[in-house]
């Protein structure tokens, strides 16, 4: 088990790692393709510029192409990543419109809204 200084350690080199890297890229889980993997959401926290395997979940979360770019193949992935090297503004523009998404829909408050309001319809 981590301690807390070790987990918080871990936690800013996390940051660190999201904010060096001018791309990162997000692999879904074959297992779970229908979710939304954390690893988006610790990315467009730290402000980083994110491309994400497509899901219907990532689509019902974020505005694709606006707040965070995705990709269905690897050829589109190479394609994408090589389009956005070229376009550093542009990524960085979408990686600030996703955090500006996180922080104004995907909060702590925001999820527990919606769990509460899923149980109070069902």
């Amino acid at each position: 088990a981590l301690d807390a200084q070790n987990r918080r350690i871990m936690q800013d080199e996390l940051t660190k790692i999201y904010n060096a890297a001018s791309i990162q890229v997000d692999v879904g889980r074959l297992y779970q393709s229908d979710i939304v993997t954390l690893r988006v959401f610790d990315v467009l926290a730290c402000g980083g510029f994110l491309i994400a395997e497509h899901s219907d979940a990532l689509a019902e979360c974020f505005e694709l192409g606006v707040e965070v770019e995705s990709y269905r193949t690897f050829p589109e992935l190479v394609e994408k990543i090589t389009y956005y090297q070229a376009h550093a503004d542009e990524a960085r523009r979408i990686a600030e419109l996703g955090l500006a998404a996180l922080r104004s829909r995907h909060t702590l408050r925001a999820r527990l809204g919606e769990m509460l309001a899923a149980v109070h319809a069902s």
